[in-house]
């Protein structure tokens, strides 16, 4: 423990003295925080519905699903809207959706 405390220390100080250790810090913080947010999850109940993706498609997004408990997406959902809007899902529980859906969009089911 006290190895890797000194191993932290000596790095910090030998950025703070190479003048560029902020920048590599403010680097660093960004990736730690987009890895955070790629990997946050929902609980509970998550219902993704037809006009959620038609407002998605208007915006030129993509929608990644992330949630543990029961996700379910409408059964007026098309199979052009769901791939145009739909990036991935990662259920831990259940998923509820057309079987056709389930078939266009099996290689985004992680």
């Amino acid at each position: 423990m006290l190895g890797r405390l000194a191993a932290l220390v000596a790095v910090l100080a030998s950025l703070a003295l190479s003048g560029c250790g902020y920048n590599q810090l403010q680097r660093q913080d960004d990736s730690v925080r987009s890895s955070v947010q790629r990997n946050e999850f929902e609980l509970g109940l998550r219902h993704v519905s037809r006009s959620e993706l038609e407002a998605l498609l208007a915006a030129r997004k993509t929608l990644h699903i992330r949630a543990i408990g029961l996700v379910t997406i409408a059964s007026d959902v098309s199979l052009q809207l769901a791939k145009k809007t739909i990036g991935s899902i990662r259920v831990l529980g259940a998923l509820r959706m057309e079987p056709a859906l389930r078939r266009a969009l099996h290689d985004r089911i992680l």
